[in-house]
C-alpha cells in the first residue's frame, strides 16, 4: 500500500469483542483471549487516500 496508513484488528467470540486501533500499518499488536471457543480476527487497513482493505480469518482456541 501506498501513501498513509491506519489498521485496526478485531477479535470477536465467546464472551470477547476487542478491537484495537493503530495510526499506521506496521505495527505489531496483542489481545489475550482467555477462554477456549471460535473466534473471527479482522484486519482492517485505510489509506489516506480512502481505500481501504479488511479481512478476516476464523481461529479455533483449543483448551490448554
Amino acid at each position: 500500500m501506498n501513501g498513509a496508513c491506519a489498521s485496526s484488528v478485531r477479535i470477536q467470540g465467546p464472551n470477547t469483542d476487542q478491537a484495537k486501533d493503530s495510526s499506521n500499518c506496521s505495527d505489531s499488536r496483542s489481545m489475550d483471549v482467555r477462554q477456549p471457543g471460535n473466534y473471527r480476527v479482522t484486519v482492517t487497513a485505510h489509506q489516506d487516500s480512502g481505500a481501504e482493505y479488511s479481512d478476516s480469518i476464523d481461529v479455533t482456541v483449543l483448551p490448554g
